[in-house]
C-alpha cells in the first residue's frame, strides 16, 4: 500500500522578508536561557556516556523513534551518537526496538537545553543531524523554525557539519541563508532520492511521492 502523507502547504512562497533581521537580532543579543533541572541531569548522563566512548560527537536532534540514530552509529562506529527527542512515547518505542548500543544513546530531552549546555561546556560536534523537523509552514511561524529561534546561534556554535532533510525545500533554503548570514560556512541544498530510508518520516514522505531535499552546512 502506498503511503498517503500530505505535502507541506504554506502561505509563504519565498524567503521570508524578516529572516535576516531576526538572525542578526539573535547574533547581537546572546541567548539568555534558563535550563531545566531535568536537562542538567540528562546532560550529565550524555557526558558520562560520551566520556566512556571517547569518540567524536554526533547529535541527532529530533531523532523520533531512533532509526536515524542507529543508522548513523552503524556507519560511523568510531563516533558517539546522541539521539534526542522531546516525545516520551517515541523514545520509549525507540528503546524497546533497539538494543543499547556501544556508540549511541537514545533519550528524551529538550534539545534547546542540551545544545545550550553543550556550548557552555565547549563541546564541538563532528556532525549534527536535524531530520524532517516540523516546518511550521505558516508565514507567521518564522520564529518557531530553528533558524528563527534564539537557539539557532547555539546550534551553529556547536560546529561540525550540519545535515538536514525536509520535504519542504523553502525550509532548507531559509536555513542555508540564515547560516550564511551568521557564519562563513558553505551550504548545499539539493534534491535527494534515498535508497535506504534514514527515518520513518522519510519513508512515509518518499512513498507518498513527495520530493525530498537535503542540506549540508560545512
Amino acid at each position: 500500500m502506498q503511503a498517503n502523507s500530505p505535502t507541506v502547504f504554506s502561505n509563504q512562497t519565498e524567503i521570508h522578508s524578516d529572516l535576516e533581521k531576526i538572525v542578526r537580532r539573535h547574533l547581537e543579543n546572546p541567548f539568555q536561557h534558563k535550563v531545566k533541572k531535568t536537562s542538567l541531569d540528562i546532560f550529565q548522563q550524555i557526558k558520562a556516556a560520551a566520556d566512556r566512548h571517547r569518540g567524536e560527537l554526533i547529535f541527532d536532534s529530533g531523532c523520533g523513534s531512533g532509526e536515524s540514530t542507529v543508522q548513523i552509529a552503524e556507519k560511523q562506529k568510531e563516533c558517539f551518537v546522541v539521539g534526542m527527542d522531546k516525545s516520551k512515547e517515541r523514545i520509549r518505542k525507540a528503546n524497546e526496538k533497539f538494543d543499547a548500543g556501544e556508540n549511541y544513546l537514545l533519550l528524551r530531552a529538550e534539545v534547546v537545553d542540551i545544545w545550550h549546555l553543550a556550548v557552555k561546556n565547549d563541546w564541538r560536534l563532528k556532525q549534527h543531524y536535524i531530520l524532517y523537523p516540523n516546518p511550521w509552514p505558516k508565514k507567521s511561524h518564522l520564529k518557531r523554525r530553528w533558524y528563527g529561534h534564539p537557539a539557532f546561534i547555539d546550534l551553529l556554535k556547536l560546529g561540525g557539519e550540519i545535515v538536514l532533510r525536509s520535504n519542504w525545500k523553502l525550509y532548507l533554503e531559509e536555513f542555508a541563508l540564515a547560516a550564511k548570514i551568521a557564519t562563513d560556512k558553505s551550504t548545499t541544498v539539493q534534491s535527494i532520492s534515498p535508497e535506504n530510508y534514514i527515518s520513518l518520516f522519510e519513508k512515509k514522505y518518499f512513498e507518498s511521492g513527495q520530493e525530498l531535499f537535503g542540506l549540508w552546512v560545512k
